[in-house]
């Protein structure tokens, strides 16, 4: 059985609304894989990182709530830049995932990704409901 929503839906959405925003320069990760931000192109990396899975109280034996990490990491190293690049990036992610209606975020922390980059942690949650397999 797998979950409606997963990280892996998460990344599909977010990668066509990004599209459908004419947003160019970013590249969804769907997973807690190394980043390349060596491509000039991407101006943005959006990595999904799920963090914890429990069962849904609505709904303990058909569905979970997730949470999830979603990374904005700017691709900008010069620090006279790189604040107001991020908050460009931040800016116009936090508009897409007010449009997708899975989910809802919670707080957006500036961190440093483990690539070394600036970034901010958005936390996002959702519910997801157990699909039965056709096995």
């Amino acid at each position: 059985m797998m979950s409606v929503y997963s990280r892996k839906q998460f990344g599909d959405r977010l990668t066509a609304d990004l599209a459908t925003a004419t947003l160019t320069g970013y590249k969804v990760v769907p997973d807690p894989r190394a980043i390349d931000l060596d491509d000039p192109s991407i101006r943005c990396v959006l990595q999904i990182v799920r963090q914890r899975i429990v069962p849904s109280p609505e709904n303990p034996r058909g569905g979970f709530g997730e949470t999830h990490e979603l990374w904005v990491v700017t691709s900008v190293t010069d620090p006279d830049l790189v604040e107001d690049a991020l908050d460009d990036r931040l800016a116009e992610v936090i508009e897409i995932l007010d449009e997708i209606p899975f989910i809802t975020w919670s707080s957006a922390e500036r961190r440093i990704h483990g690539s070394n980059r600036h970034a901010f942690m958005i936390s996002i949650q959702l519910e997801t409901q157990k699909e039965e397999s056709d096995d």
